[in-house]
């Protein structure tokens, strides 16, 4: 594999590095009075996790709780040797190459399409060294900004350019829509992994993504189908164009008459470019026109 390109969702490592050099613990107090645990005073957790574990031992909610963040803000320099660890494993993990890396820029043509809810609406707050960490990556000569698209867009055109020989960088799987290897570094606590994506699978995560919606990114999708069912249902048949018209039918019977306009914005909101200014349409699988690689 040595000298094959790697496309690094560099998106996803601004937050991992900027959240390297940070530490939110939460001050708890029990404002419930009809809990004995109100007398308790203030409780410390080192994070969400261990808060959340502590509130369902003792049974209870977010309404009966005051739960107050403190973040300790560590040196830029933890940023700069996290990034360039995880770089360094990037491509040690696989096998050597040459390394290209994607920032997503100022505006989304996906904007002008969101019509039932506002893309991207409700996103958390970055972390406080968000900007340094994103000024080091921009700053690398092998790293790419792109504007009115976004990484993954670029990743999945520049992909499409290398006719799928190039090896996908990323912990997001919205980018198994498309072609060829893959390396998922793994979210905390998770093991790496390397796999490749056909055209017929990468169609399928489509169509589940289509279905499942994506709450980060404030997509509704269908209600009450997340990504496992909707693979789950899809994989029951074999044929792309059968399980085409499995989604379509999900939602038209959510949807009722508003069903195909839906399937048609969630799709182009969904959707990875392998183009330049594409964008998804039905036609794409009742003509069958998507350029692939396999």
């Amino acid at each position: 594999m040595s000298g094959r390109q790697i496309l690094v969702d560099a998106d996803v490592l601004v937050y991992t590095c900027a959240f390297a050099a940070q530490k939110t613990r939460y001050n708890v107090q029990v404002t419930d009075t009809a809990s004995p645990l109100c007398l308790d005073g203030t409780k410390q957790f080192p994070d969400a996790k261990t808060r959340d574990a502590w509130m369902k031992e003792q049974g209870l909610t977010k309404k009966q709780i005051v739960s107050t963040p403190e973040v300790e803000i560590f040196s830029q320099s933890v940023c700069v040797d996290v990034a360039k660890s995880r770089l360094h494993e990037i491509k040690a993990a696989c096998g050597g190459g040459e390394m290209e890396l994607f920032l997503t820029g100022e505006g989304n043509f996906r904007n002008a399409y969101a019509v039932t809810k506002p893309y991207k609406d409700k996103r958390p707050p970055k972390p406080h060294n968000y900007d340094f960490v994103r000024q080091w990556f921009f700053d690398r000569k092998n790293c790419t900004n792109v504007s009115g698209i976004e990484a993954d867009d670029a990743i999945g055109i520049r992909q499409t350019e290398l006719a799928g020989e190039g090896i996908i960088a990323t912990i997001d799987k919205d980018l198994n829509m498309i072609e060829g290897r893959h390396y998922n570094w793994g979210a905390p606590g998770q093991k790496p992994t390397r796999y490749k994506m056909g055209h017929r699978d990468c169609m399928l995560w489509f169509m589940a993504q289509c279905c499942a919606g994506d709450p980060t990114d404030n997509i509704p999708g269908i209600p009450g189908i997340g990504t496992d069912t909707a693979l789950k249902e899809l994989r029951k048949v074999e044929s792309t164009a059968t399980r085409w018209q499995i989604v379509k039918g999900l939602f038209e019977e959510h949807y009722g008459a508003d069903g195909d306009a839906k399937l048609r914005e969630f799709g182009i909101l969904v959707w990875m470019q392998r183009l330049p200014d594409q964008r998804w349409t039905p036609s794409f699988f009742e003509q069958e026109i998507i350029p692939h690689v396999d």
